[in-house]
């Protein structure tokens, strides 16, 4: 069996950056979300309360929610806190923030979230391989050998994705684009298939990655966008494509709206005290931050855009 030394080194820049930071405790949001949400901590699945409340253990229609519905992000915390037997006999609620335990859970919680982003990368990598095997010629064959595995190793050492691999509530942003990669390798590799059944696999990662963070209804405009270049639009099939996204796109906006019963969030500033901020330097800093990880979304759609 011959060894795929650039998937070797692929695992390995997606893992060892992040490794001093695993043993570290619940930081930040991850102590509302994870460690204090009771929510998380019953003994048996807690269905009804995954889906009428947040992703912070308040309920939706409460004015102080933030309406972030991630009932799946959330069953993976529940599902780890119970198989390391913290439900409601022995909780990590209003535990000291250095003890022993709380930072013993927290690693693996952790750990779960670097071996999907672990995942990501190495998905990204087949996915750029080949979505690049129809663009290679034989005087830059070499080259376009190269580009799946240099892409994905700026993807993996990338420092825009510290925050979702070591920041525990990072898994939502981890878990929509697992999903994300999969629809899309999923509808590249069964684009002969019966459509009915291509569109229903394709609706269905796409709402277990809405499910994962708001950002999941993201993976059919991107599919659109990578199609349409090469759509023929006077084609029956293609306008049946099209029809599929925009119809998707609507049943599922319309739904996660409803949720919310339409209406925005309201943050206050202990929620995010650099929003409300006075201070040019840090105001400036937040919107260079997210300006970065906005950047290194659109690189890698963008990159996906150009090698189809």
């Amino acid at each position: 069996m011959r060894i795929n030394y650039q998937v070797v080194i692929l695992i390995g820049t997606s893992i060892l950056p992040y490794l001093p930071g695993l043993s570290d405790t619940f930081i930040f949001d991850d102590r509302p979300a994870v460690s204090n949400n009771k929510v998380l901590h019953s003994c048996s699945f807690p269905f009804q309360h995954l889906t009428s409340k947040d992703f912070w253990g308040k309920s939706l229609s409460s004015k102080s929610s933030h309406k972030s519905f991630r009932p799946l992000t959330s069953a993976t915390f529940w599902l780890q806190l119970k198989y390391l037997k913290k439900c409601e006999e022995d909780n990590l609620i209003d535990q000291p923030v250095k003890d022993e335990k709380l930072s013993r859970v927290a690693s693996i919680m952790k750990l779960t979230n670097l071996l999907i982003n672990t995942v990501n990368t190495i998905l990204l990598y087949y996915l750029l391989k080949i979505l690049l095997v129809n663009t290679q010629s034989t005087k830059e064959e070499h080259i376009c050998s190269l580009l799946p595995f240099s892409m994905s190793l700026m993807f993996s050492i990338h420092p825009v994705h510290i925050e979702s691999v070591l920041s525990i509530v990072g898994r939502a942003d981890l878990l929509y684009t697992l999903f994300l990669l999969i629809t899309i390798l999923f509808t590249h590799k069964n684009q002969s298939r019966n459509r009915i059944v291509v569109y229903s696999v394709v609706f269905m990662l796409t709402s277990a990655s809405l499910l994962c963070k708001e950002q999941g209804i993201l993976v059919l405009p991107l599919l659109l966008a990578i199609k349409l270049p090469s759509m023929d639009l006077r084609k029956c099939s293609s306008l049946m494509f099209v029809a599929f996204i925009i119809s998707s796109v609507t049943i599922l906006s319309y739904i996660r709206l409803s949720l919310n019963n339409f209406e925005t969030p309201e943050f206050r500033k202990e929620d995010n005290p650099l929003i409300f901020s006075s201070g040019k330097y840090w105001n400036n800093k937040n919107t260079n931050f997210h300006l970065l990880g906005e950047l290194e979304f659109l690189h890698i759609n963008s990159t996906c855009l150009a090698v189809f």
